[in-house]
């Protein structure tokens, strides 16, 4: 029996040593622990009616939808492409402690000009509000992208994409990784969303 807990414990802090996590080969368990906040990979911010979340989404998830779509691509080729690049999502949402819940994009605004130029803002220009702060450099995004949700939902997902050979010397050496969106939109002010790059690396793999 000792002998049996020994090799037991042996095997887990091999595994700690060596940064050994599970994989996930469940795309709804994978979106779970992405969701999950105590894993790190989103932050979540409340000001007034307005609430904004930041999420993480490893290259994994899209070379696993990928790879669905499309399983005689070459695997080591598309991870390559894939992980030349850091992406996030932002939300912007409606907050629990607003009174009702509302559209961000029409309910926000009290004219049909306040709506046609913040609609410009949310489509072309949200990548003047945003960036990435590595140590003492800021990093501009190479793509800012909102969704088109067809006025189905009440909030906007706003995709964000940095090149990773902007910064690649930063990112080996940086153990934060700051991301702020500066919101001149609703006004809320300028946040900061704050990872650690540890909790990106330690995401399970999604298996294929």
């Amino acid at each position: 029996m000792n002998k049996q807990l020994g090799a037991m414990a042996l095997l887990f802090v091999t595994c700690c040593l060596l940064g050994c996590h599970q994989s996930i080969n469940n795309l709804k368990e994978y979106y779970q622990y992405l969701n999950t906040p105590s894993n790190g990979l989103i932050k979540l911010k409340s000001i007034g009616s307005m609430a904004f979340s930041m999420k993480y989404l490893p290259s994994d998830l899209y070379l696993y939808k990928t790879m669905m779509d499309s399983p005689n691509l070459s695997i080591d080729s598309l991870k390559k492409e894939y992980d030349s690049s850091l992406n996030f999502i932002l939300k912007i949402a409606p907050s629990e402690e607003s009174d009702a819940q509302f559209d961000v994009m029409t309910e926000t605004v009290s004219s049909l000009a306040e709506f046609q130029e913040q609609t410009l803002t949310v489509n072309f220009d949200l990548q003047k509000f945003i960036y990435l702060k590595l140590g003492d450099q800021k990093i501009k995004p190479v793509l800012v992208e909102a969704e088109n949700v067809y006025g189905l939902t009440k909030h906007r997902l706003i995709n964000i994409v940095f090149a990773k050979d902007e910064f690649e010397e930063l990112w080996n050496r940086e153990d934060k990784i700051d991301l702020v969106f500066n919101d001149e939109i609703y006004n809320t002010g300028k946040h900061h969303f704050l990872f650690d790059k540890s909790d990106f690396l330690s995401i399970p793999k999604l298996e294929y």
